[in-house]
């Protein structure tokens, strides 16, 4: 009785470390490949897609918001201003 016990808490225990450093290596060979607008590109990566549930940009539709971002430092920014005029404490 005690064997099943210990087997199930290791299992418990387990698992969720295993699915972390499963989604951690996917996760770095799909960024070290560029590969996550498109499909996986192999069976760890589709693993990790699926246990996170991760939908690429090319799957769907656009995300939210998806417009051009500000960036600091373009004209319209009043940081910008300030500094390109000379004045503030820079």
């Amino acid at each position: 009785m005690i064997i099943v016990l210990l087997l199930i808490i290791g299992t418990a225990v387990c698992t969720p470390v295993a699915a972390a450093v499963l989604v951690s290596v996917a996760s770095r060979c799909e960024e070290s490949a560029w590969t996550l607008g498109g499909p996986p590109p192999g069976l760890v990566q589709a693993a990790g897609r699926r246990i996170l549930a991760f939908h690429g940009p090319a799957i769907g539709s656009p995300a939210q918001g998806s417009g051009p971002a500000h960036t600091p430092g373009q004209a319209g920014d009043p940081a910008h201003a300030a500094f390109a005029s000379g004045s503030g404490n820079w």
